[in-house]
């Protein structure tokens, strides 16, 4: 992949203040801005790029898709009513889940190449939400742009040359974690510390809405999701009990409605966890729940006024066990996005 010579970025529209941009060109994770001019900003987000976003949570369509592929149907209480849900997870079509991307890294071992690692939602033409944990090699290590190479469109976990005819990939210019977010060392099996555990990536060049046929943005909202919310979780990650975690098995991305649940329950009690910072949601008795390789990905939720908006980011669950999944609760980083978000960039709140 071609990686363009590193240059000062560009503040278009006015002129550039060193002092808000105090400390870029001496950040490790500065590495390049293409100075193109910004595209128009979208008119929508959190609408499906096919179908009707209420076909995620719709009976007719689940029973269609669960008929049509011979996947196991489970019965399960929601509001007092019994309603049907694909076991493991529902196959995505082709662009539906227009804000996901998929997010490659190269192989920590030197191998040549990049492999699928983590999910994240598109919020700006050039901003990238995932999660912190996703940009930091397993001993700790941060990792760098030139790292990262970042799918709009991709509808599995593969390196072999995309299907559906419009995905593209995008360099990554700067990576920018929550700076309170802790980093461990998994090799030395340190437990994980869950809180903060957020980043943004800005692309070396700009998503075109107008013209591309898929992506759009995940709208933003000031809003928690309570338990009677429509949500869902969208990923690449493992589906089946026993397999085993660095096997590559081909994966499609799928999506699950998960059940908000109250983060001060027992069932989501975590070890270092502030549930004031995270969004849990899934698990038993759906047997639908984040897992690795979903890690980043979004818990888009509907709103009032029936668009999705980023209620969470996957961060951790015991998956294997059908625990519910923990997210990090986008509602309360809004400031620190907006912060440190491309300066150019418009983001679409609702």
């Amino acid at each position: 992949m071609p990686t363009p010579a590193p240059q000062k970025p560009v503040n278009y529209g006015s002129s550039y203040n060193n002092d808000d941009n105090k400390g870029y060109e001496n950040n490790i994770y500065a590495y390049v801005v293409t100075s193109t001019p910004p595209v128009p900003a979208p008119t929508k987000c959190g609408i499906a790029g096919v179908g009707k976003n209420t076909d995620f949570f719709s009976v007719d369509k689940i029973l269609e898709e669960a008929q049509m592929f011979n996947k196991t149907i489970i019965m399960r209480n929601k509001d007092g009513e019994v309603v049907p849900t694909i076991l493991g997870g529902t196959d995505a079509k082709f662009n539906q889940i227009c804000w996901q991307v998929r997010v490659d890294a190269t192989f920590s071992d030197g191998r040549p190449g990049f492999f699928a690692t983590c999910g994240g939602s598109i919020i700006g033409s050039r901003t990238i939400l995932t999660a912190a944990h996703c940009v930091f090699e397993s001993d700790g290590t941060p990792r760098v742009p030139a790292d990262f190479a970042i799918w709009i469109g991709a509808m599995n976990n593969g390196q072999e040359i995309p299907i559906g005819g419009c995905e593209k990939v995008f360099d990554v210019a700067k990576v920018t974690p929550h700076e309170d977010y802790v980093p461990t060392n998994r090799d030395k099996k340190e437990d994980f510390l869950p809180n903060n555990d957020l980043a943004l990536l800005t692309l070396a060049e700009d998503i075109d809405f107008v013209n591309s046929k898929c992506a759009c943005r995940l709208c933003l909202k000031d809003k928690v999701p309570n338990a009677n919310d429509q949500c869902i979780a969208s990923g690449i990650g493992i589906q089946m009990e026993n397999q085993e975690p660095g096997k590559f098995i081909p994966v499609r991305l799928q999506f699950a409605e998960l059940d908000v649940r109250d983060s001060r329950s027992q069932v989501c009690r975590a070890k270092n966890l502030d549930p004031d910072l995270s969004v849990c949601a899934g698990g038993d008795p759906r047997a639908t729940t984040a897992c690795q390789g979903d890690s980043g990905g979004p818990l888009a939720c509907l709103d009032a006024s029936g668009k999705f908006y980023s209620a969470g980011i996957a961060s951790s669950s015991n998956c294997l066990k059908k625990e519910p999944s923990h997210f990090t609760r986008t509602q309360a980083f809004l400031p620190w996005i907006r912060k440190n978000v491309y300066q150019t960039d418009t983001l679409s709140f609702v």
